[in-house]
């Protein structure tokens, strides 16, 4: 009994010092979403919001991926596939650096937990060529196992 007191009051001192995880922030870039069968992904760029939605139909028929093997496409390839996009998104790509790679699993981690996909993060530079931005300008291209590149959609 006198352990478990001790071990009760520093429990409740822990959950009442937490913060919320939940971060609203109108003016940051919009997140990754899943909605019945698709996952989409937010950004903005240039002043423009875009998504990029990714299906469970997307990925049926691209190649498995199995934790221990190779993936079926490098994430260079993968890298290579994306920048070849970025033009598509903003009129001064160069200003677009690669920022980070994701390994994203798709689906429901029951009968088709082998599907993932590359997210392809290009941010960017605050200062190019003289001029200054002030905002972050963000790029989430998702491309598939068998070389897709999923087309973004400006809202």
């Amino acid at each position: 009994m006198k352990l478990r007191v001790p071990i009760a009051l520093a429990l409740c001192a822990l959950v009442t010092s937490c913060t919320s995880d939940v971060d609203f922030n109108p003016s940051s870039n919009p997140v990754g979403v899943m909605g019945p069968h698709t996952y989409r992904f937010g950004a903005t760029t240039d002043g423009s919001t875009w998504w990029w939605e990714v299906s469970f139909d997307d990925v049926k028929d691209t190649p498995d991926w199995k934790p221990g093997d190779e993936p079926p496409l490098s994430v260079s390839k993968a890298i290579q596939l994306a920048e070849a996009q970025v033009p598509t998104y903003t009129t001064i790509p160069r200003a677009y650096l690669l920022d980070t790679v994701e390994w994203l699993h798709i689906g429901n981690h029951m009968g088709d937990a082998q599907k993932w996909i590359y997210i392809v993060n290009f941010e960017r530079q605050y200062d190019f060529e003289g001029q200054h931005f002030s905002a972050r300008g963000t790029l989430r291209i998702p491309v598939l196992l068998d070389g897709r590149v999923i087309a973004g959609k400006k809202e």
